[in-house]
This record gives structure tokens, sequence and C-alpha cells, in this order.
């Protein structure tokens, strides 16, 4: 069963210790970006390859959400992807599955993400440190050789 959930419900669950692993839906540039803090990412289309190998436990709290606002996730009733990968989690076996697709009064620009840093929540991102100088002196090293 997949139920919709609120930041303020997300906020209790972490108050009182429970385990919850927040699982990012998207691109994996949204998720680079900034993504909740310990989430992981699954791309939309590997969700059921993945879950095998990152989440054991059926039993487990899984709390996802979409990585960016998608036209899915406008008020038309269409699914979004974070709600499509619910639905194929549910269909593995997996029971304690969470929606969070953020305020539901908020503009179709905003997501879930959105609400989580305006709250403060802690957040991560991921950087690729630049290349070191040797590295630029290594290949104009290899180029030259082969010229």
């Amino acid at each position: 069963m997949i139920r919709e959930i609120s930041l303020n419900e997300i906020r209790s669950k972490i108050d009182n210790g429970e385990t919850v692993v927040f699982l990012e839906v998207g691109t994996i540039q949204a998720y680079e970006k900034m993504h909740i803090a310990g989430a992981l990412h699954f791309p939309p289309d590997r969700v059921r390859e993945l879950a095998r190998a990152y989440l054991p436990n059926l039993g487990h709290q899984i709390i996802i959400y979409s990585g960016e606002r998608t036209p899915g996730d406008l008020k038309d009733g269409v699914e979004n992807v974070a709600l499509k990968a619910a639905e194929e989690l549910s269909k593995m076996g997996y029971g304690n599955l969470y929606h969070y697709r953020g305020e539901p009064n908020a503009d179709a620009a905003s997501s879930a993400k959105d609400e989580w840093i305006k709250a403060t929540m802690p957040v991560e991102s991921i950087h690729y440190p630049p290349p070191s100088s040797n590295y630029f002196q290594y290949a104009s090293l290899k180029h030259a050789r082969k010229s």
C-alpha cells in the first residue's frame, strides 16, 4: 500500500527514531545537484533492478519522492515518476511505502525537495573535484608523444 506523507509526518518519524529510507527517483543531474541527506537515487527505468540490490528488507519504511518537478507532478491526476516507482516497489512486495509529494498547495514549479530545503531539513550534494594540474601536464605529454 502506498500512502501520501507530509513533511510534518516525516519529521515525526525522524524525531521518534524510526528508520526510514529516502528514495529519489529522477535524473542523476538533479540528484547530484542536491538531494535529501542519505537518499538513494534510482533512475525511473531501473527501479526493479536496483531495489533488489539496495533495498533488501521488504519491511523498511521507504519515502519516495521525485528529484525534480515534472509535468506529471501537476494536479491533473497524471502519475509522476516517484509514484510509478512506488507502485513498482509495491508489486515487488514492499509494504511500507510513502509518497512524498511536497506541499499540496504549492505552485507548479515547486517540488518535495523544494519544500524540504525551505524547511531547512538536511540535504547533500555531490561535487566532483576538478582535475589536478598534474592531470593536464600528463594529458599534454601523452598527446605530444602521439604527434
